[in-house]
C-alpha cells in the first residue's frame, strides 16, 4: 500500500472516530439538558436604566434519532423601575415563547416559533415624584380637585403600560427573529450536574437547574 493511500485511510479513520465521538458528546449533552434551567442578570437598557432579567428554559429532550435535541419553552421576566421628567415608573413583565433545540458539535441551537411569543404586564405603577415640575403638579392638582380625583389619577397609566408592553414585545420579537435568521447559538456548552455554562458574544453565561 502506498504511503499516500495509508495516510488517506488513517485520516478517514480519524475523521470517523471524531464524528462518532462528537455525536456521542452531543447525545450526552442533550440528555443532560433535559429539564428546567434559570439565569438572572442585572442589565441596563439603551437609556442606561438598570433592570433585572430572569431567563428560564424548559428543555424537553425527544429521543428521535434524527437530532440531539427536542422542544423548549423560554420564559423571560423583567423587573425595572426608574424616574424621568418627574414621573416614577416601576413594573414587572413576563414573556413566553416556544421552539425547537438541538446540539451540534457541542453548540446549542434554538429555533424560535415567533407566532408563539406572548408578552404581558404582571404589575405596573406610575406616580409623580418630588422632582415633578411645579406647573405639572399645580395643573394636575387643579384638574384633580375639580374632578374629585388625585394628581396621579390623571396620569395615563393604561397608555404607558400598553406602550412598555408593546416595546418589549417588539424588542424580543426582533431578537428571536435575528437569532433564527443568523442561526445564533450558545457555544461550547458544558453541563456538570445542576450547572450549565454556555458561551455568548459577551462571555460565559451560567444557568442553574431549577
Amino acid at each position: 500500500m502506498k504511503k499516500s493511500t495509508v495516510t488517506t485511510v488513517l485520516w478517514s479513520a480519524l475523521l470517523c472516530l471524531t464524528l462518532t465521538w462528537t455525536s456521542c458528546s452531543d447525545a450526552r449533552l442533550a440528555e443532560a439538558a433535559d429539564g428546567e434551567w434559570v439565569n438572572t442578570q442585572q442589565l441596563t437598557d439603551e437609556d442606561g436604566i438598570p433592570y433585572t432579567e430572569t431567563t428560564r428554559y424548559r428543555f424537553k429532550h425527544i429521543d428521535s434519532g434524527d437530532k440531539d435535541g427536542g422542544t423548549f419553552t423560554e420564559r423571560t421576566y423583567i423587573k425595572q423601575s426608574g424616574e424621568e421628567d418627574g414621573v416614577a415608573v416601576s413594573y414587572r413583565m413576563s414573556a413566553r415563547v416556544e421552539g425547537e433545540w438541538e446540539f451540534i458539535l457541542g453548540d446549542l441551537y434554538m429555533t424560535y416559533d415567533l407566532a408563539s411569543l406572548q408578552v404581558k404586564m404582571d404589575d405596573f405603577d406610575l406616580n409623580l415624584t418630588e422632582d415633578a415640575s411645579y406647573d405639572m403638579q399645580l395643573g394636575m392638582a387643579g384638574v384633580a380637585l375639580y374632578e374629585g380625583l388625585t394628581g396621579t389619577d390623571l396620569l395615563d397609566k393604561d397608555g404607558m403600560c400598553e406602550e412598555i408592553t408593546d416595546e418589549w414585545y417588539q424588542e424580543l420579537y426582533n431578537i428571536y427573529q435575528s437569532d433564527n435568521e443568523n442561526e445564533t447559538c450558545y457555544q461550547d456548552v458544558e453541563i456538570e450536574g445542576d450547572v450549565m455554562t454556555v458561551g455568548t458574544t459577551d462571555g460565559r453565561m451560567v444557568f442553574h437547574r431549577d
